[in-house]
C-alpha cells in the first residue's frame, strides 16, 4: 500500500515542520510494509516566502543567522526527515490513501496561498483523509459563501478530522455534520531518542525559552523583569528579538525540542509553542496573537488553560498531574482515527 500526506511540509516555521514530520512518523509506524511519503507539490507563494524568510533585513548580524538557519533547516529536512524537493507542478495521483493535513491546509483567505484545491482534495478519486485539518484565521462570518468547489471537493473524502471549532464549524456547514476534534500530530509519537547527540548551544544552566515575535511592551518588560530576578538568560528560539540575551536562529526541530525540554519557563506566541510546552511539561505563559487565536482556542479551551496570558504572568506552575489521564485518552482518540481510516 502507498500512503501519500499532502500538507505545508516545505517550511521554515519549526512547528509546521514537526507536525508533518510526526504524522508521517506515525503512519508509517503503524503501516510499517506501507510505502509513506509527502506529495511534494507546494504553492509557489510557499517556496518564495520561504526562500526570502528573516533575509529581508540591513542588519548584517540577523542576516547571517538567519542564513545560518535556513542551512541547518535544509539539512534537517533532507536528512533526518526526508522530506522530498518540493515542486510547484502537481504529480499524477498514484497512491491508493491521502492524508491532507495537518495545519492550516484549508485557509482559502490566506494571502500567499489563496484558493489552491490541490488541498481539497481536487484531481483524483482515490481515499481521501483528512487529520487535524484548519481553516487558520479564516473570517467564520464568510462560510456563508464557500465556493462550490471546495464543498463538491470535501464531500468526497471519506473521514475528516480538525483541530479546532470553527474548522468544525466549517466542516458543518458542507457536510452537515461536526467532525472529530484530535490532537496536533507532534502529541501522537515521540520525535527523537534521548540518547541522539544534540548540539551545545548554551554554557547557561539555568534559562528560559522566548517562542515568537508577537510580544507588546508590557510583556517584553515582564519577561525581562523576571529574568533579571532569577538570574535567568534570555534565549529566543528560530525568531529574532533584539531584547533577548542570546538569539539561537540556526537550530533544527530535534535541538529545538531539546532546549524546550531544558528551559526553565518557555514565553512563547506560537501555536506549537504551547502544544510542545504542554508535551514536555513545561510551565509556559503565552502571548495571544490573532492570527493564532483560532488555532489555539480549542486547546486552551481543553485544558483550561486561558489563564497562562503573560499580561497575567506570575510564579504559578502548571499541575499536569490534573491533565493526564485526559490527554491520554485524546491521544489515543487521535490515534485510532488514523488506524481506523486506514483499515
Amino acid at each position: 500500500m502507498k500512503i501519500s500526506i499532502i500538507t505545508y511540509y516545505w517550511s521554515k516555521n519549526i512547528g509546521a515542520l514537526l507536525q508533518a514530520y510526526s504524522l508521517k512518523k506515525f503512519i508509517k509506524e503503524q503501516n510499517n510494509d506501507s510505502e509513506v511519503t509527502f506529495n511534494n507539490y507546494q504553492p509557489k507563494g510557499l517556496i518564495e516566502r520561504e526562500n526570502q524568510s528573516q533575509l529581508k533585513t540591513l542588519n548584517p548580524i540577523k542576516y547571517l543567522k538567519a542564513l545560518k538557519k535556513n542551512k541547518s533547516l535544509l539539512n534537517w529536512k533532507s536528512n533526518f526527515a526526508k522530506f522530498p524537493n518540493p515542486n510547484t507542478t502537481i504529480d499524477k495521483f498514484n497512491d491508493d490513501i491521502y492524508f491532507y493535513g495537518s495545519d492550516e491546509i484549508w485557509n482559502y483567505q490566506n494571502s500567499i496561498f489563496e484558493l489552491d484545491l490541490h488541498f481539497f482534495g481536487e484531481g483524483h478519486d482515490k481515499k481521501k483523509i483528512a487529520y487535524a485539518a484548519s481553516i487558520g484565521n479564516l473570517n467564520i462570518n464568510s462560510i456563508n459563501n464557500i465556493p462550490d468547489q471546495i464543498k463538491n471537493n470535501i464531500k468526497k473524502f471519506e473521514k475528516i478530522s480538525v483541530r479546532d471549532n470553527n474548522t468544525n464549524i466549517f466542516i458543518e456547514k458542507i457536510t452537515g455534520k461536526k467532525k472529530k476534534l484530535v490532537c496536533d500530530p507532534t502529541l501522537l509519537v515521540d520525535i527523537f531518542s534521548s540518547k541522539e547527540k544534540l548540539s551545545n548551544f548554551i554554557n547557561e544552566k539555568k534559562y528560559i525559552i522566548v517562542y515568537g515575535r508577537y510580544f507588546s511592551k508590557n510583556e517584553i518588560n515582564k519577561i525581562k523583569d523576571f529574568s533579571n530576578k532569577n538570574n535567568l538568560t534570555i534565549i529566543s528560539l528560530s525568531y529574532y528579538n533584539l531584547w533577548a540575551d542570546k538569539n539561537i536562529l540556526s537550530i533544527n526541530p530535534n535541538e529545538f525540542i531539546y532546549l524546550i525540554q531544558k528551559a526553565e519557563l518557555i514565553f512563547t506566541s506560537m501555536f506549537h509553542g504551547v502544544i510542545l510546552s504542554f508535551k514536555y511539561k513545561k510551565n509556559f505563559w503565552l502571548s495571544k496573537d490573532p492570527y493564532r487565536e483560532n488555532k489555539l482556542s480549542y486547546f486552551l479551551n481543553k485544558f483550561r488553560l486561558f489563564s497562562r496570558s503573560i499580561e497575567s504572568f506570575s510564579k504559578q506552575e502548571i499541575d499536569y498531574t490534573i491533565y493526564e489521564s485526559e490527554l491520554k485518552n485524546w491521544i489515543e482518540e487521535s490515534r485510532e482515527f488514523i488506524i481506523n481510516s486506514i483499515k
